[in-house]
């Protein structure tokens, strides 16, 4: 009779499963991105602007779920690299509205790229246990928000 042997129990955790899971998941979407030269962190700013051209900085982080700084480098980081434009708020000098260079704009069609990658990370899933799995994640990513001090 063969013994199994016990998994000890930080390989059990949960964490770790969904930062494996996390990982992965963004692996295949960057290797999705690669043709065309864009970062995860640029094609998830740019979903946000082929929805609604012209968004604040502030918006754009609030989408992104970054504070402002962050997001603020990454735009400059973006406009350096041709993908947005930033123009300054005629009533606000401080305020900018940045919207979508001619180079993302031949690009919309990636918008939809987060369906491949759903139809990829759910393979041989059924409705019924995709349906579960958006739930039971909600549902932890409330437990850990109300459990964080």
């Amino acid at each position: 009779m063969s013994k199994e042997k016990k998994l000890p129990p930080y390989l059990n955790s949960l964490g770790r499963f969904l930062g494996f899971a996390s990982g992965a998941s963004s692996a295949l979407t960057q290797s999705h991105l690669d043709k065309y030269e864009l970062t995860l962190q640029y094609w998830v700013i740019l979903t946000a602007l082929w929805r609604v051209n012209g968004l604040t900085i502030t918006q754009l982080a609030q989408y992104y779920r970054v504070q402002s700084p962050a997001a603020s480098r990454l735009i400059s980081r973006m406009e350096r690299d041709g993908w947005v434009k930033r123009e300054h708020s005629s009533r606000d000098k401080r305020e900018s509205f940045i919207f979508l260079s001619d180079k993302a704009k031949q690009h919309e069609h990636l918008l939809s790229l987060y369906e491949v990658i759903n139809e990829q990370l759910t393979d041989g899933f059924s409705q019924e246990e995709i349906e579960q799995l958006k739930n039971l994640l909600t549902r932890i990513g409330n437990n850990a928000k109300k459990h964080s001090t």
